[in-house]
């Protein structure tokens, strides 16, 4: 006999009607099970796994104590290094916590180096002394310890930090970490590993009566808000744990998946893979084994004609067709304008029209002076000399030496025949 939430009233089962009635907590919530109704439990579909311990061992540490760590690596308090270092310490202390009393525990950074991979004994040192300044490492002498609330860290005060931590479940539970995993995450871990690890031990890890439990829903967009890492990055690396055998995914509807995520257990019985790469990059593509097709065999030949023969070329260099004189203007002046002192007339004449000078005696002998100081200072380019000159009314430059060739070209423009007949006097006098 059971009693229904819909209504009142009593029914019977026979045994074999009660075997049938099967219901998981996906599909209803725990109070609406029947309390007398047997369950039916499927292994591959279950979210719960409990062990006395997993494999290889494990350690307690706080879920605000693993934020803490991973804050400060986020907010640039603590390097990559630091925080695997940190993972190493773990390691070395869950193996002396069975020590005798009497012994002194020591800790060596060979250890340290052998765990994490790196072979500056410098940096290594420089970290565990940043972690025991944050308080993440409690030293007393010889002895090495790990805070188990985030009381006593350095930079608890920090608001971003403790924004960081408060989005967790509870700061103060206790979390079984395995020491294959800290092993794994110390060699070869990378930030985004890392944080993924963090968060599913996080939420689908617990340890309660002595014993571990393991399973629960974990959302990729919670870890992505949570520790400050990209959504696509969340899922590669879940995708990766799940390759490794770390975590076991359970099937699921899209419903489900979008309200509370993914259902996965993390297996307490892991053994890492020397084999497993840490960077699952695809195999390089192959190339096309079966090459390039044979060339068709034609051996008729084509009916078509071609011209094969070319033109006749011309001759070569300039070409001997002589081009009528352009006009001179002053958006191009040549330097056939500075010689000619008809085409610096017409030049001259231009200028007054666009109002650069003014159409008297004093300007149009600085005009011409202007096109002698070109002809005969510049060398790669008088012309763009001779308009700088113009346009900025640049006259001091102007020699004496210039302004008497340039009387001279004012006289032979102003009095052509003149000037033909007193050459030729000088020429018959020689």
């Amino acid at each position: 006999m059971f009693r229904s939430t819909q209504s009142c009233q009593s029914y019977r089962l026979s045994d074999q009607a009660r075997q049938r009635v099967t219901r998981t907590p996906a599909e209803c919530s725990p109070k609406t099970l029947c309390r007398t109704m047997t369950r039916k439990i499927n292994p591959e579909n279950d979210l719960r796994v409990t062990a006395k311990k997993p494999a290889g061992g494990f350690t307690l540490v706080s879920t605000g104590v693993l934020l803490a760590a991973w804050c400060a690596y986020r907010a640039k308090i603590l390097t990559l290094l630091d925080l695997r270092v940190w993972l190493a310490c773990l390691e070395l202390i869950s193996r002396r916590c069975e020590l005798e009393a009497v012994r002194k525990p020591r800790f060596r950074i060979a250890e340290v180096r052998s765990l994490v991979g790196c072979q500056n004994d410098v940096s290594i040192r420089r970290a565990v002394r940043r972690l025991a300044g944050m308080r993440l490492l409690i030293r007393s002498g010889q002895k090495l310890s790990i805070p188990r609330t985030t009381a006593c860290l350095s930079f608890s005060t920090d608001p971003s930090v403790i924004s960081r931590v408060e989005a967790a479940p509870s700061t103060r539970r206790i979390v079984p970490v395995p020491r294959r995993l800290l092993r794994y995450l110390a060699k070869s871990g990378r930030a985004s590993i890392i944080a993924t690890t963090f968060g599913h031990l996080i939420r689908c890890l617990f340890y309660r009566n002595g014993e571990c439990v393991s399973g629960g829903r974990c959302k990729a967009s919670w870890i992505a808000e949570v520790f400050e890492v990209d959504l696509r990055t969340v899922k590669t690396a879940r995708k990766e744990l799940v390759d490794l055998g770390w975590l076991v995914a359970r099937k699921a509807t899209q419903c489900q998946l979008n309200r509370w995520g993914l259902p996965v257990v993390i297996n307490l019985e892991w053994v890492p893979s020397c084999d497993t790469p840490v960077c699952g990059s695809p195999p390089p593509t192959r190339g096309n084994e079966a090459g390039s097709p044979p060339p068709i065999r034609n051996n008729e030949l084509s009916s078509r004609v071609k011209n094969h023969e070319p033109a006749k070329r011309g001759p070569a260099g300039v070409s001997n067709k002589s081009n009528p004189p352009q006009p001179p203007s002053l958006r191009r002046v040549e330097a056939e304008d500075l010689n000619d002192p008809t085409r610096l007339e017409e030049l001259y004449r231009q200028a007054v029209r666009n109002r650069l000078l003014q159409s008297t005696p004093c300007d149009r002998l600085r005009f011409f002076g202007a096109a002698e100081r070109a002809k005969r200072v510049g060398e790669r380019n008088p012309c763009g000399l001779f308009i700088s000159l113009v346009r900025r009314q640049q006259w001091d430059f102007i020699t004496q030496r210039d302004e008497d060739r340039a009387v001279r070209a004012v006289k032979r423009v102003d009095d052509p025949l003149g000037h033909r007949l007193s050459r030729e006097r000088i020429a018959n006098c020689c």
